[in-house]
C-alpha cells in the first residue's frame, strides 16, 4: 500500500511540475492547492485500507490533458498573431513619395500664378502677374537669382514647361484675358523671342520621355462640340491626330508616361463617377481606363521616373472641392494618399527628371467681412473672396521653404514680403 502512496505521490509531483510550466503564477497557486486536496485524499485512502489512489491519480491526469490542450490552444494563438504579423508587414501602405519633405519658397512677390521646374532641377520657371500684365521669369535656385526671360505683355501666360534637355521653355499664351484660344510658344532659356509652335493648344502640354514629341488637347475646332488630343514634333511640326470625341469626354492635363507607350488624362463625370484617369495608347490612341474615383477631382498629373505611380493634385468632395492638395496615385492601390493635408491650394504641379524635386504654387484663399451702410446701394456684396499666391518648391531631400504672403486691404489683395523662414523634414527621407 505504501508503494502505491509513493507512486501516486511521484505522479502527483509530476503534474504539479507540468502545472508549474503551463500555467500563469496565479493558475500555479490554483494548481496547488488541488494538489494539496489530492495528497489528503491519498492519505485518508492509505489510513483507511481502500483503494482510491488510482482516482487520485486521475485528477491531475485530467488536469494536465487540459493544460496541454490549453497550451497548444495559446501556442496556436502565438502562430496565428506572428502569421498576421507577417502578413501585415509584408501587406502595409509602401512608402509614398514625398512623404517626408521639406518646402522652400522661390517667389518673394506675391505675384507668382505659375511654376515648372527645370529636368535638372536648378532652375524654376514662373509666371508673375502684375499690374494687369503677365512675364516670364527664370530663377537660379543654387544662387537664388531671378532674370525676366519674357517682358511684361497684356497676354495671359500660363502652362509654363520645360523640354527635357532643358535648353527650351515652351508657354500657352492668350492675347488677352477675353480671348477663348491659346497659342503654344517656345523660347531659348537664356532668352531669345518666343516663337509660335502650335496654334490652338487648351491645355498644358506634355512631352515623351526622348523629348522630340509633344502632346496637347485642342477643343472645339474644328467641330465645336468635340476634343482632339494630338501629338507632335517639338517644334510643332507632324501635326497628328491621336483621338477624338465628345467634350464630355475631354481629357485634362495629358502627361506622357516614362516608357513613352501612352499618355495619361484626367476626365471629370463621366460613366456615373466624379473623375477618372484614361489612358491613351500613344501609337493607337486606343483608350483605356486607369483609375476612376467618386470623391475626388484629380489634376496636373506628373508621373514618377520608374512609372509606378503619380504625383498629382486633388480636389475632396469631403473639403467642398475648395482645396487642392498634392497627392499620390498608384494603380497598385485604391484610392488618393496625399502628401500634404492643410489649408492651402496647390496647382501647377511639375517634377523634376530624377524625381526628387516638384514644384507648385501654393495659393491661399482669405475671407473678408465688411459692414456697409444701407444707403450704398451699389454695393452688391458683403464678402471678398482675395486669392493669395505663393509659389514653392518642394524636396525630396534637403529643401527649404521661403514664404511670401499677400494681405486684403479695402478689398483688394495686396502684395507683402515675408521674412523667409525654414522648415525641416520631420525624419530622414530613405
Amino acid at each position: 500500500m505504501e508503494s502505491r502512496v509513493r507512486e501516486d505521490l511521484h505522479r502527483l509531483k509530476g503534474a504539479s511540475e507540468a502545472t508549474a510550466n503551463l500555467q500563469s503564477s496565479a493558475a500555479t497557486r490554483t494548481g496547488a492547492r488541488s494538489i494539496s486536496q489530492s495528497l489528503t485524499t491519498a492519505r485518508r485512502t492509505t489510513e483507511s485500507g481502500g483503494t482510491a489512489s488510482a482516482e487520485a491519480a486521475a485528477v491531475p491526469a485530467r488536469r494536465n490533458r487540459a493544460l496541454l490542450f490549453g497550451g497548444i490552444a495559446g501556442v496556436a494563438l502565438l502562430a496565428i498573431g506572428a502569421a498576421y504579423g507577417v502578413y501585415s508587414l509584408l501587406h502595409r501602405a509602401p512608402r509614398m513619395p514625398f512623404e517626408n519633405f521639406s518646402i522652400r519658397q522661390i517667389s518673394k512677390n506675391g505675384r507668382s500664378v505659375a511654376a515648372a521646374i527645370s529636368p535638372d532641377g536648378k532652375y524654376v520657371l514662373s509666371v508673375v502677374q502684375d499690374k494687369g500684365q503677365s512675364s516670364l521669369w527664370l530663377c537660379h535656385l543654387p544662387t537664388d537669382s531671378d532674370t525676366q526671360i519674357v517682358p511684361p505683355s497684356d497676354a495671359i501666360y500660363f502652362g509654363p514647361i520645360f523640354a527635357p534637355d532643358g535648353n527650351f521653355i515652351y508657354f500657352l499664351k492668350r492675347e488677352s484675358a477675353a480671348a477663348d484660344e491659346a497659342d503654344l510658344y517656345r523660347a531659348p532659356i537664356l532668352g531669345g523671342t518666343p516663337q509660335l509652335t502650335v496654334h490652338e493648344a487648351d491645355n498644358p502640354i506634355t512631352f515623351s520621355p526622348d523629348g522630340k514629341r509633344i502632346a496637347y488637347v485642342r477643343t472645339g475646332h474644328p467641330d465645336p462640340e468635340k476634343f482632339s488630343l494630338l501629338t507632335a514634333n517639338a517644334d510643332g511640326s507632324d501635326e497628328k491626330t491621336l483621338v477624338s470625341g465628345p467634350m464630355t469626354e475631354q481629357p485634362f492635363y495629358p502627361a506622357w508616361t516614362p516608357d513613352g507607350k501612352a499618355i495619361a488624362g484626367a476626365v471629370y463625370e463621366n460613366s456615373g463617377e466624379l473623375s477618372q484617369i484614361k489612358m491613351f495608347d500613344a501609337a493607337t490612341g486606343k483608350e483605356t481606363k486607369l483609375a476612376g474615383f467618386k470623391d475626388y477631382a484629380p489634376s496636373f498629373l506628373a508621373w514618377l521616373p520608374s512609372g509606378d505611380g503619380m504625383l498629382l493634385t486633388a480636389e475632396a468632395r469631403g473639403s467642398g472641392f475648395i482645396r487642392q492638395q498634392i497627392g499620390y496615385f498608384s494603380s497598385d492601390e485604391p484610392g488618393i494618399r496625399f502628401v500634404t493635408q492643410d489649408t492651402n491650394n496647390y496647382i501647377t504641379l511639375r517634377l523634376s527628371a530624377d524625381g526628387k524635386t516638384l514644384s507648385a504654387i501654393q495659393r491661399h484663399m482669405t475671407y473678408g467681412f465688411f459692414n456697409f451702410p444701407a444707403s450704398c446701394s451699389s454695393v452688391k456684396f458683403c464678402m471678398l473672396r482675395a486669392p493669395i499666391w505663393m509659389m514653392s518648391a518642394y524636396s525630396a531631400t534637403n529643401a527649404r521653404l521661403w514664404i511670401s504672403t499677400a494681405s486684403v486691404t479695402t478689398g483688394r489683395p495686396v502684395a507683402l514680403r515675408a521674412v523667409a523662414r525654414i522648415f525641416n523634414p520631420s525624419s530622414p527621407n530613405p
